[in-house]
Formats: C-alpha cells, structure tokens, sequence
C-alpha cells in the first residue's frame, strides 16, 4: 500500500507501509473466503431446489410403473416386467440421490430434527443384514451378522441411522472380491455401541483413507466393482453418526477394509443403555425394507 509523506522542504514522496500491505493481503484472503463460502451456500441451495423439484416428476413416473404393472398383472410379458422393473430401480436410484443431498445438506445446517425412538438396535441392524444378504448372494458375495449381546435398546432416530448402515456395508459390497465376505459385528462395550462392517476386498491405499468421507469423493474408480454412485453416501453416513454424538473410523489394509461406528452410551441427552419394557417402539420393518431398496438401488437390480 501506497502512501505520502511530507517533508518539511514540502517535498512529498511515497511512502510503502509493510504493515499496511500485510493488513491489504489479509483483507484480500477474507474476501477470497467469504466469496468461496457463499458459492458453496449458492451451490447448496441449488442443490436443495433442484432435488426438490425432481421430487415431483419422479413421483409421477414412478406412480405411471406401478399402474402399468397393475393393469398387465392378468397376462405375463417378460419384456414388459423387465421394462417395469427398471423404471422402478432407477426411480429408487435417483430417489436415494436426492434423499442423500436433502439429508446432508439439512444436517449441516443445522436444521435436521432427530425422529427420536427406544428400539432394540441389535434387531435393526439384524434385519438390515437379513434382508440385504439374498440380494448380494446373487452377486457372489456373503454378509454375515455377530454380536456379544441379544438386545441392546437405545434411544435413536432408526430411520436415519439404519441408512448410515445401509450406506457404509453398501460401500463394503461394492468394493468386495467376487465370493467375499462381509461380517457386521455388534459390540456393546458398556461405555459405547460399536458396529463395525469388515469386507475381504481390494483394501483402500492410506492415502485416500479420509478422502472416502468428503463430498463426492471416491477413492479409486478403476477400484470398485463397476458400480456407480453419487460418492455422497459415506459422507452421509459420517454425519448422521455425528449427529447421534458418534465416531466413524476406518482401517484397511491389502484385501481388507472396515469402518466402525461408536455411539457413547452416556450421552443421555441422545441416547440410552435401557432394558426391555412396554414403551420400547416396533421396529418398522417396512420402513427397513424400503430403505434397502433405495440404498442398493445403483449397485443391485430390484425386482
């Protein structure tokens, strides 16, 4: 920054203030970042707008399959069934992309309430499993479910929490060998609930280890098994345990990887250790099953 000085000849002659510059630079750095900052506010309105108007037409086509599925149901057309089919799966797909940006984007703002419930959490997590594993079994993979407890009931908002799951061991089916394995183990360490979903696949190099939980991020394309997503879903999953007062980590090493969730139990504000009793919810088992239909929309065929 340029400035004069006045001699007392009269002679003025300019002046360059070191501090003035590094207090110049630094205004510049601020404006640099609220100008980034408001791109991504603008980018994420965007987002939510544009998700929330594909809301209306994908209804519309979704509701068009159902009726004609209904109306062909006395005659069978196998080309017709297949044609149904994939117009409802890429219904759920877009359905999961645009739950994904809403979900992500509300939690971040701060603005995401948490439908909270007292369910048994080792029977959520159970059921998720049973019903994911005759759907990958057809793609030559296994999942298997452990736990060291039969009933752990807390606290939560299942709904939410079960697509954190569903989105990390759908992470977990998309880079497995062919004929891998998938375990989900339940832990309740008395302090904290752990769940952590190990797969025997390709591993993921160290260096893209955090990489997997920033937005739109995936670690290696040429790596996974040909399935495509919004590379969302891990981030979203990482929010939500956030959300409950989790923790997310993941290791991995040459032809294996795992991700484990821990839930403290002292949190009392968010959630609770609690025995059975009358007031415990009914897992919604519908819910479940549409969940897996959306979540593994882009990597299995829905029939």
């Amino acid at each position: 920054m340029m400035v004069k000085n006045k001699r007392q000849n009269g002679i003025i002659i300019p002046m360059k203030l070191k501090g003035s510059e590094i207090l110049e630079d630094l205004f510049d750095e601020i404006s640099e970042e609220d100008s980034v900052k408001k791109n991504i506010n603008i980018n994420d309105e965007l987002l939510i707008n544009c998700s929330h108007e594909l809301k209306t037409p994908l209804n519309i086509i979704y509701g068009a399959a159902q009726m004609i599925e209904i109306s062909t149901q006395d005659f069978r057309d196998d080309n017709l069934v297949n044609y149904v089919n994939f117009i409802k799966n890429n219904c759920f797909r877009l359905t999961k992309y645009i739950n994904h940006i809403l979900d992500l984007t509300t939690i971040e703002s701060g603005e995401y309430k948490l439908n909270l419930e007292r369910v048994n959490l080792v029977e959520v997590v159970e059921y998720v499993v049973q019903n994911i594993a005759p759907k990958i079994k057809k793609m030559g993979l296994n999942i298997l479910f452990d736990t060291n407890v039969e009933e752990k009931y807390v606290t939560i908002d299942s709904e939410l929490f079960g697509k954190s799951i569903l989105n990390i061991i759908s992470n977990a089916v998309k880079f497995s060998k062919l004929k891998g394995n998938i375990l989900v183990k339940f832990t309740d360490n008395k302090t904290n609930i752990e769940i952590t979903i190990t797969d025997n696949g390709i591993g993921i190099d160290t260096k893209y280890l955090e990489k997997i939980f920033n937005r739109f991020g995936q670690a290696d394309k040429s790596l996974s098994r040909g399935s495509e997503g919004s590379g969302i879903g891990l981030e979203l999953a990482k929010a939500i345990v956030e959300l409950h007062g989790g923790k997310v980590s993941v290791e991995s090493k040459l032809n294996e990887g795992s991700i484990s969730v821990k839930i403290p139990l002292d949190n009392k504000d968010m959630i609770h250790s609690l025995y059975k009793n009358d007031n415990a919810k009914v897992i919604d088992y519908d819910t479940i099953n549409q969940l897996v239909h959306i979540e593994f929309s882009d990597i299995i065929n829905i029939s």
